[in-house]
C-alpha cells in the first residue's frame, strides 16, 4: 500500500503484491505438481504471509483442504459386482443347484502404510473417491 499526502486529502493507492496474479500463477504450478503441499509451507517458500496464502487458495484458486480417508479399497464398480454375485448366489439356493464351494482361512493381508490425517491432506476442487481414499 503506498500512502501519498497531499496538503488537503490523502490519496491511498492499494497495490496487491502478495495476492497478484503472478503469484497466483506460481501457487497454481506447485498445487499442480504436489496438491499435498500445506498451504503454510507454500506461504514459508514464497515468502508471504499464510493469510495472503489462504486467500489465494480459497478466493483465486478455490481449492480447498481435504483429508485423506481410510476406507476399504471397493470401487463403485467392485461393489456392483459383488452384489450381483451375491444375488446369483442367492437365487442357486433357492433353486437347490448350489455349487460345492471350498473355503480356507487364509487371509491376504495388504502391507499399508501408516498415515497419520492430520499431518496428510490435499488441495482440492472438489472431493472425490479416488483422490480421497487410500
Amino acid at each position: 500500500m503506498i500512502l501519498v499526502a497531499l496538503p488537503n486529502a490523502m490519496v491511498v493507492d492499494e497495490k496487491k503484491t502478495a495476492t497478484s496474479s503472478e503469484m497466483v500463477r506460481k501457487v497454481k504450478a506447485r498445487l499442480e505438481r504436489n496438491p499435498r503441499r500445506s498451504g503454510n509451507q507454500m506461504a514459508k517458500e514464497q515468502k508471504i504471509f499464510q493469510r495472503s496464502m489462504q486467500r489465494i487458495l480459497k478466493k483465486k484458486l478455490k481449492v480447498k483442504p481435504y483429508k485423506f480417508q481410510k476406507a476399504h479399497n471397493l470401487t463403485p464398480k467392485q461393489k456392483k459386482v459383488r452384489l450381483e454375485r451375491a444375488k446369483e448366489l442367492l437365487h442357486l439356493h433357492e433353486r437347490g443347484e448350489f455349487p460345492n464351494i471350498v473355503s480356507s482361512d487364509e487371509k491376504n493381508l495388504p502391507i499399508e502404510t501408516f498415515i497419520n490425517s492430520q499431518n496428510n491432506g490435499v488441495y482440492l476442487t472438489e472431493p472425490t473417491y479416488e483422490s480421497l481414499s487410500l
